[in-house]
């Protein structure tokens, strides 16, 4: 179970680290079109990893 679960938050950092480096490419035009659907992502990132981890949290305590 704990293998899995660091699993999770290693491909949940890895997707992270993915859309931040994919976001420094490119031109100056599509950057600036783009920013804030990459602020609304990186919250969703920050959402769902609480969210996970609260209900890891549960898991472990229920």
């Amino acid at each position: 179970m704990a293998v899995i679960v660091v699993f999770i938050v290693l491909l949940l950092i890895a997707g992270a680290y993915a859309t931040v480096f994919i976001s420094t490419k490119g031109d100056e035009e599509y950057r600036k079109a783009t920013k804030g659907n990459i602020a609304r992502l990186s919250w969703i990132y920050v959402v769902v990893i609480t969210l996970s981890l609260a209900a890891v949290g549960v898991y472990i305590v229920l």
